[in-house]
C-alpha cells in the first residue's frame, strides 16, 4: 500500500509531467501561430489595404464624376446666356 510520501512523490511527479506538457504545448501552438496564422492575417491585412485603396479610388472618381456634372450644367447654361445675348444684338 502507498502511504502519504508515496502520494506526494507521485503527485509532484504528475505535476511536473503536466507543466512540461503544457511548455510543449505552448511552444507548438507558438510555432503554429507564427508559421501558419501570422502569414495568412498578413495577407488579409494586405489584401484589405488594397481594397480600401480602390474605395478611395472610387470616392475620387464619384467626386470628380459630380464635379464634372455641375461644370457641364454651368457651361449648357451659359451657352444659353450667350446664345440670348447673341440674339439680342
Amino acid at each position: 500500500m502507498l502511504d502519504a510520501n508515496d502520494i506526494q512523490t507521485i503527485s509532484q511527479i504528475v505535476s511536473e509531467a503536466i507543466k512540461e506538457n503544457n511548455k510543449a504545448i505552448h511552444a507548438d501552438m507558438m510555432t503554429i501561430i507564427e508559421s501558419e496564422i501570422n502569414p495568412k492575417l498578413q495577407l488579409l491585412a494586405e489584401g484589405q489595404e488594397v481594397l480600401l485603396e480602390k474605395i478611395n479610388r472610387l470616392e475620387k472618381r464619384d467626386e470628380m464624376t459630380g464635379r464634372v456634372v455641375i461644370l457641364e450644367e454651368a457651361v449648357k447654361r451659359l451657352n444659353k446666356d450667350v446664345d440670348a445675348l447673341k440674339k439680342a444684338q
